[in-house]
């Protein structure tokens, strides 16, 4: 994979938890309440805050699906991911839902979309180091 493919380190100039961070809460009412109209609005969020974080990377996401269900299913596995591994999660998410019309709506209503943006912020928050607030 090519250097401009990986992600930086959180908090660079080109990539920035704080857009994903601020979905939490629509992320949890969302998943929460189980309403397909408050998914669909969280949604639209995520990927605006997704494209502006600089987590979207160019690789080979269709490779990668099988990890990511993984990744998905297991709350154990998604707590020890790292960076790139979040990174090309969310990518393979964004980009899995041009041919699976919906997909992210479900990913949000079943909870599994809040764990990788939850997974995110811990990241976010060891990055910064003791003391970091929310």
């Amino acid at each position: 994979m090519d250097p401009e493919s990986t992600p930086k380190a959180l908090g660079s100039a080109k990539v920035q938890a704080e857009p994903l961070l601020a979905c939490l809460p629509d992320l949890e009412r969302a998943a929460q309440a189980g309403d397909p109209s408050l998914a669909s609005a969280a949604v639209q969020r995520f990927r605006d805050a997704a494209r502006e974080s600089g987590l979207l990377i160019n690789f080979n996401w269709g490779e990668w699906q099988d990890e990511a269900r993984k990744l998905l299913e297991d709350p154990r596995r998604l707590n020890k991911a790292g960076l790139e591994d979040i990174s090309r999660l969310l990518t393979t998410c964004i980009r899995k839902e041009r041919f699976v019309e919906g997909q992210l709506e479900e990913l949000v209503s079943c909870g599994q979309l809040l764990r990788v943006v939850r997974r995110l912020q811990d990241l976010s928050r060891a990055a910064r180091g003791p003391g970091f607030g929310t």
